[in-house]
């Protein structure tokens, strides 16, 4: 089931790290050889030139069982301004079923001390 709706936030400049937990039925799901995509959009539901900051396994992603971790950087973040965007995430089942897992506001906030 989607998690719709979750906000996050962070100071412009800062390091961000927070966490994707996979549940079906109040059960976790295993994400052994699963990808996990996260992606930060101008509206919900990005595409394409909408899409302004990807994360997946390898490039910010992390798994352990049936939690991803996404870690935005401060370079990452340093290249927005304050305001509001939309991020997303979704995992691709070995099997090839893929399931939106999280959507919701992301809120770049003005960096601290500014």
């Amino acid at each position: 089931m989607t998690a719709e709706n979750q906000p996050l936030e962070v100071p412009v400049g800062d390091t961000l790290v927070f966490y994707l937990p996979v549940t079906s039925d109040g059960e976790d799901v295993p994400l052994d050889g699963a990808q996990v995509q996260w992606w930060l959009g101008r509206k919900a539901n990005s595409h394409g030139a909408d899409v302004v900051l990807k994360k997946s396994i390898g490039n910010g992603i992390t798994v352990d069982g049936s939690t991803a971790t996404v870690t935005l950087t401060a370079t990452d973040t340093r290249a927005f301004k304050p305001g509001f965007l939309y991020h997303q995430a979704k995992v691709i089942f070995a099997n090839g079923v893929e399931k939106t897992t999280t959507t919701g506001p992301f809120e770049f906030k003005p960096a601290m001390g500014a």
